[in-house]
């Protein structure tokens, strides 16, 4: 906890963008270092922090492409099978195909969220 504070509090030091833009008083950056470590994650320095350096979960660049999360919030995907070899199948059973569907298992589905980073 004390490595991560200071850290923090060195990485507060620098004005900040935001701080530029904004009729902030100019010790905010340094009121993360006056404060306890109990309460830092409520002083304002540390929300110009969260806003700053946002992280989050990369989308899949290949399951992007592939899936995509219906209103409801299930996911559809194309069926397999249509890219080749179409000849001698049915109409009934080349229409059926072209037709999208959901994923099936709860694991598989969990999977693919993961990879899309909707949780």
């Amino acid at each position: 906890m004390s490595l991560l504070f200071g850290r923090l509090s060195r990485t507060l030091m620098r004005p900040t963008i935001a701080q530029s833009r904004t009729n902030l008083p100019n010790n905010t950056t340094t009121s993360l270092v006056s404060c306890s470590p109990a309460n830092w994650m409520e002083s304002p320095a540390f929300s110009l922090v969260s806003l700053r350096f946002k992280g989050g979960v990369k989308t899949n660049s290949g399951a992007k492409k592939r899936f995509r999360v219906r209103g409801g919030g299930s996911i559809k995907r194309r069926r397999s099978g249509t890219s080749h070899n179409t000849g001698y199948k049915s109409r009934q059973s080349s229409n059926r195909l072209g037709s999208s569907t959901g994923i099936d298992g709860k694991k598989m589905e969990q999977r693919v969220r993961k990879l899309l980073g909707v949780f």
